[in-house]
């Protein structure tokens, strides 16, 4: 019970420290989300508590697997005030985007006895593709994203 309180404190002082600091200064919060703090420490409480790397390698694998998959989570807020998004209906389109992505997964992936090779095979060729789309935009026309333009336009 202990251990369980100990998580949990920790755990409010991470989400309350990294609001504070969001909140002065965004991107300095959006660097510290960034960081897997959470992962490292719920790693680190698994270890002390049952000292099973099968069972922490397995758990590596998914998280490596459904972070990817939980990322368009952020589009709607990111782009909210040009689509005249409120901040509730943003949250709200991310939520849905982020478990329409995670559940297709969970539904389709493999199984959680193994297939990870696969997986793991396809996101890469996800991330590639999605790469290769963006330089082939920014090649056409590269204006149409701020973010892939170069520093010469």
């Amino acid at each position: 019970m202990l251990m369980f309180l100990l998580r949990t404190v920790i755990a409010a002082l991470i989400i309350g420290v990294v609001s504070e600091i969001a909140h002065r200064t965004p991107r300095l919060g959006a660097v510290l989300l960034t960081l897997p703090v959470v992962s490292i420490i719920a790693i680190l409480m698994t270890w002390f508590k049952d000292h099973d790397l099968k069972n922490l390698s397995q758990l590596s694998r998914e998280t490596l697997i459904l972070v990817p998959l939980g990322l368009p989570f952020f589009a709607p807020l990111a782009f909210a005030d040009r689509l005249g998004l409120n901040f509730w209906s943003a949250l709200g389109a991310g939520l849905v985007l982020a478990s329409l992505t995670i559940g297709t997964w969970l539904m389709l992936g493999p199984s959680a006895q193994g297939g990870y090779d696969t997986a793991l095979h396809s996101l890469f060729q996800a991330a590639t593709a999605a790469f290769v789309i963006a330089k082939a935009i920014r090649v056409r026309n590269h204006n149409f994203c701020p973010a892939i333009r170069t520093s010469a336009a």
